[in-house]
């Protein structure tokens, strides 16, 4: 998802939101989901965030955010917008 304290985050959240993209493959986020969560929160988003535990059990529910967890909780004490 790139940088937690950038826009990654909400530029997935909502690229997630147009359906064109789930028509051509099925998506996964490599990252922290309560940084995702976060940005669904942020953007009052309805999506879901569900952590799954290799790709290949990513859901194609264009609802749900499949996020494989990556990285410590050390990202969850970052700034958004902060360097």
């Amino acid at each position: 998802m790139g940088d937690a304290a950038g826009v990654g985050p909400e530029v997935i959240v909502k690229a997630w939101a147009d359906g064109r993209i789930h028509e051509a493959c099925r998506l996964v986020v490599l990252g922290h989901p309560e940084v995702l969560r976060a940005a669904v929160k942020l953007l009052q988003s309805p999506l879901r965030i569900e952590k799954c535990q290799e790709t290949s059990a990513a859901t194609d529910d264009p609802e749900v955010i499949s996020c494989l967890p990556t990285g410590g909780d050390d990202v969850l004490d970052v700034t958004p917008g902060s360097l």
